[in-house]
This record gives C-alpha cells, sequence and structure tokens, in this order.
C-alpha cells in the first residue's frame, strides 16, 4: 500500500497529468502492464467504451474556449480557478520528494490511529488524527485484487497537520509486506463539497450548449488534455488525487462524473502507469 505523499513537497504530474488526447487514447488502450491477467481484456474493452463515449465538451482544449461556455462570469470565476489550482498542484507535485512505503507507513502511523476491517473484496481504512481527532479523520477503502479505492468522508479541519490527505490514501495502498498496489480506478460517492458541485454544474451546462442531448442522466465522461478534465482535477476534493497520483508512480487518465447537473454527485478517475 502507499502511504506517504503530501501536498506542496515534490512530483512530476505537469508532464503527465496534461498530455493531448492523442496521447490520452494511447495511454488507454495500451497499458497492460496495469491489469492482472484476469481482468486485463475486460478493462480494455471498459476502456475502449469510455472514449467513445467522452462528452463533447471532451473536444475543448483550451480554457479560453471552454469559459466561452460558462454561463455566468461568477461561474467563470471558479472555473478558472481550478484550472489554476490543478496546474500549481501539477507543479508542486512535480517537485516533490517522494516517500518509500516504510517511511511512509511509520509516518501515518505516528499521526494516526488506523483500524482496518475486511469486508468482502475490500478493506475498509479508518483513519483518527491522535492530535485532532474531532476534527480530522478519514474513510478509504480499498479492493487489492482490482485495483479500486474509494472514499466518502474525509475532513482535515484543522491544517497544521503534518498528515495530508493524499497521505493516507497512499497508505491504503500498501501491503503488509510495504508492497505497492497499482490502483486502476478512484470511486468519490456521495460529494456535497460545494466547489466541487458548482464547478461539476457549470461544465455540466457547459457540455449542453455543445449537444443537449448527449450529456445522459447528468452524466459527463472527460479524458486528460480537454480543458474540462483539468478544471475537474482542480476542484477541493480532487486536489489530494493528484498528489496520491503522482506518489502511487500512476498518472490519472479520464474521469466520469454522475448527476453532473445536481447538488450531489459521483465520480470515478481512471488511472494509469506513470511513463
Amino acid at each position: 500500500m502507499d502511504r506517504g505523499f503530501r501536498e506542496g513537497e515534490n512530483s512530476s504530474p505537469q508532464k503527465s497529468l496534461f498530455r493531448s488526447s492523442k496521447e490520452n487514447k494511447g495511454d488507454f488502450t495500451s497499458s497492460e502492464a496495469l491489469y492482472t491477467t484476469p481482468d486485463r481484456q475486460r478493462r480494455q474493452l471498459e476502456q475502449q467504451k469510455f472514449l467513445r463515449e467522452l462528452s463533447p465538451l471532451d473536444n475543448i482544449k483550451t480554457l479560453d474556449e471552454l469559459l466561452k461556455l460558462i454561463s455566468s462570469e461568477q461561474s467563470r470565476e471558479v472555473v478558472r480557478a481550478a484550472y489554476d489550482r490543478a496546474l500549481d498542484a501539477a507543479s508542486k507535485a512535480e517537485n516533490k520528494e517522494r516517500m518509500k512505503p516504510e517511511a511512509l507507513v511509520a509516518f501515518v502511523n505516528k499521526h494516526y490511529n488506523v483500524t482496518p476491517n475486511r469486508k468482502g473484496e475490500y478493506i475498509e481504512y479508518e483513519f483518527t488524527s491522535k492530535d485532532y481527532p474531532e476534527y480530522n479523520a478519514a474513510h478509504i477503502d480499498i479492493n487489492p485484487n482490482k485495483g479500486i479505492i474509494r472514499s466518502a468522508i474525509a475532513n482535515r479541519a484543522i491544517k497544521k497537520d503534518p498528515i495530508y490527505f493524499s497521505d493516507l490514501q497512499r497508505y491504503a495502498c500498501i501491503t503488509d509486506n510495504l508492497e505497492e498496489i497499482s490502483i486502476n480506478e478512484y470511486y468519490s460517492n456521495v460529494v456535497d463539497n460545494s466547489n466541487t458541485v458548482k464547478i461539476a454544474n457549470a461544465l455540466y451546462y457547459a457540455n449542453t450548449q455543445l449537444d443537449r442531448n448527449r450529456t445522459p442522466n447528468g452524466t459527463l465522461k472527460l479524458a486528460r488534455g480537454s480543458a474540462a478534465f483539468t478544471v475537474f482535477l482542480g476542484t477541493q476534493v480532487n486536489l489530494s488525487k493528484i498528489f496520491f497520483a503522482r506518489g502511487s508512480g500512476r498518472n490519472i487518465l479520464g474521469v466520469t462524473i454522475q448527476d453532473a447537473n445536481k447538488d450531489l454527485i459521483e465520480f470515478q478517475l481512471r488511472f494509469a502507469p506513470d511513463k
């Protein structure tokens, strides 16, 4: 499992997170190393299906083009700020020193109480700060066989906490023998963070400007290389995932956002090995 990559130090997604869509598609269809043999064909077919179903908004490659589709100046400011945050986080992650698994595990255990519990295919982790137990905590689940991680609860109200959420994400991906689990997908469920919801709503509206019939049930599908994808990575709940991806040696390739037109959203990020 992967346990120690903190926002604001050193890594390198600027080169890898935001490549062109042509490079995107190559990564989606050729990353066999991502999968165990039983899952490989199924996952490749899923990736190919995902690419065929990309939203019209995925074709918008620059921020200026995207802003023209946003409904109000207030929404444009929120979108512009998220885009800038994503690039800034990628730059910081690029320069961040990566903790080795054993150092990360020790670092998290020093500051957090960690309770694992196996439920079926998943291992559920409860993290509670030793110094700020009422304010800083998280719940993260991982399916080690399929490389799926999911989270629904994460609070870090006390900002001077030396542990970042990306540290806890990495921790959940480190096995007892200090090997790192390769993550293929990251599920975020029942997200009501106001910044993230506002941006999802704005992107949904922008997509309807291009084709009202191609946002079925409020679903958006975006791949790396599009401006909207970069904007969504810059939402408050996703910044840690930029650091998590770099710390895990992965790239974020695409996202599916459900209920992008509502007040509660869900989304899944797709990962592949860093190249």
